[in-house]
């Protein structure tokens, strides 16, 4: 705005730019998800084209990304391990998982007790053909799912459900009392 519009030129000219964005916001809204889903799609090549990254670097982050995976699971087991048998002495609860009716060549049990790792805590096989782990686990409510041959993820069906999971299936849920008080 300019100080030699008078009060009226100067309302007048905010009305115009009102009408102005209000047009725009009237106009219509392109909702075709395919002509969306291509726009998306040509901006993100574009924005590919425009990368400076290598394209051997391209490959060798995923590369990387498994290897540190890996090394990451291998120190997961080994420390699981070592830190079960400490920490069945400061306070927790031995927790049977079974799961029985299941044709597998593996079976886990991923939770919030191990950041959801479906390798940390492996089932092995009983003479009745059942799954089975004892777990120490901390006094408190843990959510859990079964892994089948490392791809299928199952809640026990022994087991009540939690009912607010946003991620697909409900996970079960246990509560720890605590040493001597149940589960």
């Amino acid at each position: 705005m300019t100080d030699d519009l008078t009060p009226d030129q100067e309302a007048a000219d905010t009305e115009g730019r009102l009408a102005e964005a209000i047009d725009i916001l009237r106009a219509p809204v392109d909702t075709d998800a395919r002509a969306f889903d291509a726009r998306v799609l040509a901006e993100v090549d574009r924005q590919q084209h425009q990368r400076s990254v290598p394209r051997a670097w391209i490959w060798s982050i995923p590369a990387a990304l498994a290897a540190a995976l890996v090394i990451g699971v291998a120190l997961t087991r080994s420390a699981s391990t070592s830190r079960s048998s400490r920490a069945s002495a400061a306070g927790t609860e031995v927790v049977h998982f079974q799961l029985a009716g299941i044709h597998a060549h593996s079976v886990a049990v991923a939770g919030t007790f191990n950041r959801w790792n479906p390798y940390a805590t492996p089932l092995h096989r009983a003479a009745d053909g059942s799954w089975t782990a004892d777990v120490a686990l901390t006094p408190g409510r843990h959510e859990y799912q079964f892994v089948i041959d490392q791809a299928r993820w199952i809640p026990d069906p022994r087991s009540p459900r939690d009912p607010s999971d946003d991620f697909g299936a409900p996970n079960s849920v246990i509560t720890v009392l605590g040493p001597g008080r149940g589960s």
